[in-house]
Order: structure tokens, then C-alpha cells, then sequence
């Protein structure tokens, strides 16, 4: 583990209610990422979950991916220690290795919500965020792990900076961050997401001035 990572206390033990603790945390990460055909496909063959449970998930997510990816962690929120480790080989088997790392080493994360779809947008500029950082040794580290995969080294990144940096990562340091290397789109992300879903409203710029013109030709005529 990293010095200055951020872990639930006792790490080296898994327990049941620590396995709800982390799906509950990147509850949101995992229903973004997971292909629930494959994923539901893998618990049954496990036997994680029972044909009924996977037809009533399919029923209660109603086609969506999000939706189903959801029903299925509050399904293993419910299950324990073996279930979350079955968990831990699919996700590896669907190719999403640094979800299963940090669920593996029990990583927790408090700007996960903004790392994780910001890390969707930078493609390779994920570099430059890193140079800005003064992580620009660590770049040949990520992509070696995580070959070949532009979304996990940009999160795995904005993850070792979180451990780095603790308080000094958030979401404004990330949005000054974004916006020095003129990504404004993903800078204004972070602020929806920061706002609670909203956008900021714009000032409109140069509207009392010229009310106070009028005004002023108003009573000059008079």
C-alpha cells in the first residue's frame, strides 16, 4: 500500500461488513463500468446468485445497464466474503483491473466521485495533468500497469495524487487543475458534479449598465 493511502481500518481482514462498506463506496464506479450480461452471467456460474435473483434484477433494472449494475451490488451487498471475492475474479475477467485492485487492497477514496468520470475524459492528456502535478516519474509506473488502458492510468493517477496529497485533492484543485491544461469541458464536469448535478448560472455581463444608460438619457431629457 502506498504511504498516505487512504484504507477502512484493519485492511488485512476482510469481513462482511467491510465487503458492504467498499461496494457501497464505489457502488457508483462499478454500475458505471460493469457489463451486467457478463457479470450476471459469471454470479450464476459461480453460484453467487440463483436464476430467480437474476431475473428479478433483470426485471427491477428494466433494460438500463446503469439500473441492473445497481440492482446487482445491493444484491451482493447483502451476501459476504467468498461472494465479494467472486466479485474481485470477474471484474478481472471484464477486464476492469484497477477496479479490482482497489477492491483487493480495500481502497477507499474521497473524491472518487469526481475522479472516477473525470478520469472517462482526458484520454492521453491524463499526462499532462500528471506533469502539472509533479508526477511525471510515475507516468512509465501507471502504464505499466495498466497497459493499454487510457481510462484506468488517468484514474489510477488522480488516485496515487488523492494518496499524495490527502485534503490538498479536491475537487477545486482538480478543476484549476483541468482548466491549466485547457480541458475546459471536463473542468465544468466537476462542477456539475460538485454543484450536486446542476450547472453554475453565467453572469450576464453589462445588463445594469445599460439599464443605468437608459435611465440616465431619461432623465437628461427631461
Amino acid at each position: 500500500m502506498a504511504p498516505g493511502s487512504i484504507t477502512l481500518p484493519g485492511s488485512d481482514k476482510l469481513t462482511p461488513e467491510k465487503c458492504k462498506q467498499l461496494l457501497q463506496h464505489y457502488r457508483t464506479a462499478l454500475a458505471c463500468n460493469m457489463g451486467p450480461r457478463s457479470t450476471l452471467f459469471y454470479l450464476f456460474q459461480e453460484r453467487v446468485f440463483s436464476k430467480e435473483t437474476i431475473d428479478d434484477i433483470r426485471k427491477k433494472g428494466k433494460g438500463d445497464q446503469y439500473e441492473t449494475n445497481v440492482e446487482i451490488i445491493e444484491q451482493l451487498m447483502q451476501k459476504g466474503v467468498r461472494e465479494f471475492e467472486v466479485l474481485i475474479k470477474i471484474l478481472r475477467k471484464l477486464q476492469l483491473n484497477l477496479l479490482a485492485d482497489i477492491l483487493e487492497e480495500q481502497r477507499t477514496s474521497d473524491i472518487l466521485h469526481l475522479t472516477e468520470p473525470t478520469s472517462r475524459k482526458l484520454g492521453f492528456h491524463w499526462k499532462r495533468i500528471a506533469d502539472e502535478l509533479g508526477m511525471k516519474s510515475m507516468i512509465p509506473i501507471i502504464q505499466d500497469r495498466y497497459p493499454d488502458k487510457l481510462r484506468e492510468q488517468a484514474l489510477y493517477m488522480l488516485l496515487m495524487w488523492e494518496e499524495r496529497d490527502g485534503i490538498g485533492a479536491n475537487g477545486r484543485r482538480l478543476t484549476q487543475l483541468l482548466e491549466m491544461c485547457n480541458m475546459r469541458a471536463a473542468a465544468e464536469n466537476v462542477e456539475v458534479i460538485m454543484n450536486g448535478g446542476k450547472k453554475k448560472k453565467k453572469k450576464k455581463k453589462g445588463k445594469k449598465g445599460k439599464k443605468s444608460g437608459k435611465k440616465k438619457s431619461k432623465s437628461a431629457k427631461l
